[in-house]
């Protein structure tokens, strides 16, 4: 492109503006907003900050606003008492920004300094009780944050069992098996196998982080944490999202074999904290979601809960079939010949009579009922 052409587009561009400005259109062809006393065009002006305009804070209620500031509220309080129209509360920065742009004054903020090496006071015992009673969830409250890590471990759960009377655990009650550990948020081991897990690790991109809510179980040196009504895979001791149970890990490595598809790992005595691997067994997912339902709304479902018992019993019923089976057709083709050919069970009874071998056969459940010689 040459200089000439590049001008000439240019100057076409100005007239072309020139004249949707003069029509009163935008650039694509929209009719522009009707100009205000003040000759703005913005839709929030506040030099003529017009009652009729629902964008804009009507004088009066920033008069009262400002009142209430004066009498020595905070601009987050007054944010809280002046809520917005979907009743949300008003942020700080936006009431100071509201009284500077009508030219009232508002007091400095200033961040007290306390000098280097100087430390941040313990607070009150009544600031702390005031401090759990805002909490919405069970966490450590901001103005806490720096003196939490100076406190010992010892002194932080005493912090968070405070905590626990309003934010109760929804950790299963029941026995712990031998071969897990449970632990709480603050004791030593579950720290040192984090620690050894984050080598190397900033905050980013560490492996595994312990809150103050943390509760779990360590099994074979690795950390399972209790997750509550996870949206994917129902409660459970997991080590995050997204990974296996520690019961259904148990039971593979019991088994040597993963689950089977549609079957899912449970307590069968119905504590979830007993992870002995002869308490896991296995259940379909269809009777869970029936049980499930019948717990959810008992009175909807009467007879689900019989009808999926028997149906269970009946599931294990033919599973203990199918595994006779199994060892049958095993013990069949087991029996073998000095040739190494395989022979049936049958014939192989009836060559080492032929030959005058005395064979001693151990009765079991698989064995084949004798037949008539």
């Amino acid at each position: 492109m040459t200089p000439a052409t590049h001008h000439r587009r240019i100057l076409y561009g100005k007239r072309r503006r020139a004249a949707f400005v003069r029509a009163g259109l935008r650039s694509d062809g929209v009719p522009r907003a009707k100009r205000k006393p003040c000759g703005c065009l913005a839709g929030s002006c506040l030099k003529c900050a017009m009652t009729t305009n629902a964008r804009i804070t009507k004088p009066a209620l920033v008069a009262s606003m400002f009142a209430d500031y004066q009498t020595g509220m905070s601009l987050e309080a007054v944010g809280r008492k002046y809520p917005q129209a979907n009743g949300k509360p008003r942020v700080h920065g936006c009431i100071r920004d509201l009284f500077v742009r009508r030219g009232l004054v508002v007091r400095p903020f200033r961040v007290p300094k306390l000098g280097f090496g100087v430390r941040i006071p313990e607070p009150a015992a009544k600031v702390v009780r005031a401090l759990i009673a805002g909490l919405k969830h069970l966490a450590v409250p901001r103005p806490l944050k720096q003196v939490w890590k100076r406190w010992s471990f010892a002194k932080r759960r005493g912090f968070i069992k405070k905590l626990r009377v309003k934010f109760p655990s929804t950790r299963p009650t029941g026995p712990f098996s031998k071969n897990v550990e449970p632990f709480e948020y603050g004791a030593p081991r579950v720290h040192e196998i984090a620690a050894v897990m984050n080598v190397g690790r900033n905050s980013q991109t560490k492996v595994i982080a312990l809150k103050p809510g943390s509760e779990g179980v360590i099994w074979n040196g690795q950390i399972f944490f209790w997750a509550h009504d996870c949206y994917v895979r129902g409660c459970g001791w997991r080590p995050g999202e997204g990974r296996p149970v520690l019961s259904r890990v148990i039971w593979e490595k019991r088994h040597r074999k993963p689950v089977p598809d549609q079957f899912t790992v449970i307590q069968l005595d119905g504590n979830k904290n007993n992870f002995n691997p002869r308490n896991l067994g296995l259940r379909s997912m269809a009777d869970c979601a029936r049980m499930n339902a019948w717990h959810r709304r008992p009175e909807r479902y009467p007879g689900l809960m019989t009808r999926a018992a028997a149906k269970a019993w009946i599931t294990r019923d033919r599973n203990r079939t199918l595994k006779d089976r199994a060892q049958t057709a095993a013990l069949l083709d087991r029996f073998q010949t000095p040739n190494n050919s395989t022979r049936g069970l049958l014939a192989s009874l009836e060559w080492r009579k032929n030959c005058g071998l005395f064979l001693n056969v151990r009765r079991s459940s698989t064995a084949l009922p004798k037949t008539k010689p």
